[in-house]
C-alpha cells in the first residue's frame, strides 16, 4: 500500500471512530437526560407530598380544634350575650322591661340587633375564622385527599348556622314563648330597686344560650364528634402513604364522584376509587352513612323528642 492508501484507511478509520464516539456521546446524553428528567420528577413528587402531609396534618388539626370550639358553646353564649347588650345600649340606660317588649314586637327591629349583636361577638369572630382556615387547609387537597373538603364544609356550616341572625331573630320573634321562658328566670335576677331593665336582659341572654345551646346539641353535636373521628382516621390513612402511593391518590380523577348530589354522596364516591383494604373501605363507608344520618333533619327531631322526654321525666 502506498502513502495515498495508508492516508486513506487513516482518514477512514478516524472517521469511524469519531461516529462511533459521537453515539457513545449522544446514548451517554440520553440516559443522562432521562436521569434528570427521573430525579426531577422524583423531586416534584416528593414537594407535592410533602405539602400535601402538611395540608393533611392542618386539617386534622384544626378539625379537632373546632369541634371542641362548637361543644364548648363558648360562641352562642357570647353571641346571647351581645345581643342583649346591643338590645340594652339601643333602649338607654332609661328604659324599662316594657321598653325592651316593645321592641322585641318588631320584626325587623329584632333582626337587625340579631345581625349587630353577634358581628360584635369576639367568639362567634373567632369560631368563624377557624372554620375559615379549616376549609382554606382543605381546599389545597387534590385528587382523592379532595374527601376531606366536604367535612370541612360541613363543619363551616356548622358553625355559621349555630349561631345564625336568623336563628336567634326566629326565637325573639315568637315573643310570647320568649316571655314564657324569660319569666322563669327573670324572677331570680335582681337589679338596681326600681331597675326593671337589667335583670330582664340576663334573663334574655340566659334564654337565648339555652335555647341554641340545645339546638346544638340535638343537630350538630353527634355529627360533629363524628366527622372528627372519620377526618382522623382519613387522615391518618393518607400519612401512612408511601410517597408514590400518595402521589397517584392525588393526582386521581374524581370529578365523577364530584357530579353526586350531595357532599356525602361525593364522599362515598371517592371512597370507591380509593385504593384501601376493604374492610378498611366498609369502615369508612358506614362512617360517612352515619353522618349523612346524623345531619339530617329526622335524626335532629329524634334528639328533640329525646331532650323533650328527658325534660318531663325530670321535671314532671
Amino acid at each position: 500500500m502506498n502513502t495515498s492508501d495508508w492516508t486513506t484507511l487513516a482518514a477512514t478509520l478516524i472517521g469511524g471512530a469519531a461516529a462511533i464516539l459521537a453515539a457513545f456521546g449522544l446514548l451517554y446524553t440520553i440516559r443522562q437526560y432521562k436521569l434528570q428528567v427521573r430525579a426531577s420528577h422524583k423531586d416534584t413528587i416528593r414537594q407535592v407530598t410533602s405539602r400535601a402531609n402538611e395540608s393533611l396534618s392542618n386539617v386534622r388539626t384544626s378539625t379537632s380544634g373546632l369541634v371542641s370550639m362548637l361543644k364548648e358553646g363558648t360562641s352562642i353564649i357570647s353571641a346571647a350575650a351581645s345581643i342583649s347588650a346591643a338590645l340594652g345600649a339601643r333602649l338607654g340606660a332609661q328604659a324599662t322591661r316594657e321598653d325592651a317588649l316593645r321592641f322585641l314586637d318588631n320584626e325587623m327591629a329584632v333582626l337587625s340587633l340579631c345581625i349587630e349583636g353577634i358581628a360584635a361577638s369576639p367568639e362567634v369572630s373567632r369560631v368563624y375564622a377557624e372554620a375559615d382556615q379549616l376549609v382554606r387547609y382543605s381546599r389545597t387537597l387534590e385528587g382523592q385527599a379532595s374527601i376531606l373538603t366536604f367535612t370541612s364544609d360541613m363543619l363551616r356550616t356548622m358553625a355559621q348556622d349555630s349561631t345564625s341572625y336568623t336563628l336567634f331573630a326566629t326565637l325573639l320573634s315568637n315573643l310570647e314563648s320568649a316571655k314564657r321562658q324569660i319569666e322563669g328566670s327573670e324572677s331570680e335576677l335582681i337589679g338596681v330597686r326600681g331597675d326593671t331593665l337589667h335583670p330582664f336582659l340576663n334573663a334574655l341572654s340566659i334564654m337565648m344560650q339555652g335555647n341554641l345551646s340545645t339546638y346544638f346539641y340535638a343537630r350538630y353535636k353527634d355529627a360533629a364528634e363524628s366527622i372528627d373521628a372519620f377526618v382522623e382516621r382519613v387522615a391518618a390513612l393518607f400519612l401512612s402513604f408511601d410517597e408514590e402511593t400518595l402521589h397517584t391518590a392525588l393526582r386521581a380523577d374524581v370529578r365523577s364522584a364530584l357530579s353526586a348530589p350531595t357532599r356525602t354522596g361525593s364522599m362515598l364516591g371517592i371512597l370507591d376509587q380509593l385504593k384501601i383494604p376493604n374492610d378498611t373501605r366498609a369502615e369508612l363507608t358506614q362512617s360517612v352513612k352515619n353522618i349523612e344520618h346524623l345531619i339530617s333533619k329526622k335524626a335532629a327531631s329524634e334528639q328533640m323528642e329525646t331532650l323533650a322526654a328527658t325534660r318531663v321525666k325530670n321535671n314532671p
